[in-house]
């Protein structure tokens, strides 16, 4: 984002249409390559004796098997998915397209608004240790159901406005981001935890934070600015519902309490044999 306000802000329109829109590609490919150097040089911890690999008939298996708390996990992230596209991605572009604002300032109020979101995760963090992720995930997404409609109305005027209205529903979608990873990860099976959550956030992340600024452009034209905040509604109330309805293993509220998965969770219990043959529990030393 502050690569491409300082972009709009340099060079002219003509300079971005004829070779500007290339640099990010370029600066996105050198950390990407960056990346893989990185990750080819990594240390992977040694398992343990008695840890053994699963078969990869087992990962693919386990997106049947584990089909409640794939869907679980998709119900839980969808508000916050399709919430970080409207309010973090497309709100500067939906200002610069529709409402008149000037490429570089849209872009400035935007990288001010992911700024103080992101100064305060930390905040969001340490709260969590103390209260419990899901409360800090349900406050978060109730914030962004209860904002969208109203603060989607206050948008208007200048940058100031767009930074106001960006940080008011960044901050709780911050909130959510903070904790989130670890709470839905605690949902899904330890043997099938990369498979199971790569595939179904991935698949929700394109259907529906993907095409966020599609629908967006098309509710503003066919029918109206405020329907699309409905649709942010609809769907961050449907991510308060499964946070109400869906609760990890452990009850995270004591602070310092190892996660695990048990029964009574929708990542399976005593009906998984299976699972406590392949993955052996957390010792006192686990991570």
């Amino acid at each position: 984002m502050a690569l491409g306000a300082t972009m709009a802000s340099v060079l002219g329109a003509d300079d971005l249409r004829q070779w500007g829109w290339r640099i990010p590609f370029a600066v996105g490919g050198a950390l990407g390559l960056a990346a893989l150097g990185l990750r080819a040089y990594l240390r992977e911890p040694v398992p343990d004796d008695d840890r053994r690999a699963l078969p990869v008939r087992y990962h693919v298996g386990s997106l049947r098997r584990d089909r409640r708390a794939l869907i679980a996990v998709a119900a839980v992230v969808a508000g916050s998915t399709v919430a970080i596209y409207a309010w973090g991605n497309s709100a500067s572009a939906f200002a610069i397209t529709f409402g008149g604002m000037s490429k570089s300032a849209a872009l400035w109020a935007a990288v001010a608004a992911y700024a103080t979101a992101a100064a305060l995760i930390p905040v969001w963090g340490e709260i969590a240790d103390r209260v419990g992720h899901r409360t800090v995930m349900l406050a978060g997404t109730i914030v962004v159901t209860l904002g969208s409609l109203p603060v989607s109305a206050a948008i208007s005027g200048g940058p100031l406005n767009l930074y106001l209205c960006m940080t008011a529903m960044m901050v709780p979608i911050g909130a959510i981001l903070s904790v989130e990873p670890v709470y839905i990860a605690r949902l899904v099976p330890a043997a099938s935890r990369t498979t199971a959550i790569g595939v179904t956030y991935s698949l929700v992340a394109a259907v529906l934070g993907g095409t966020a600024p599609y629908i967006r452009a098309w509710m503003h034209l066919h029918i109206s600015d405020t329907a699309f905040a409905v649709y942010v509604t609809a769907l961050a109330a449907v991510s308060v519902v499964a946070l109400l309805l869906v609760r990890p293993p452990d009850d995270d509220a004591t602070p310092g309490r190892p996660h695990s998965d048990g029964p009574g969770s929708v990542a399976g219990g005593p009906d998984r044999p299976e699972l406590a043959a392949a993955v052996p529990r957390p010792g006192p030393d686990a991570s």
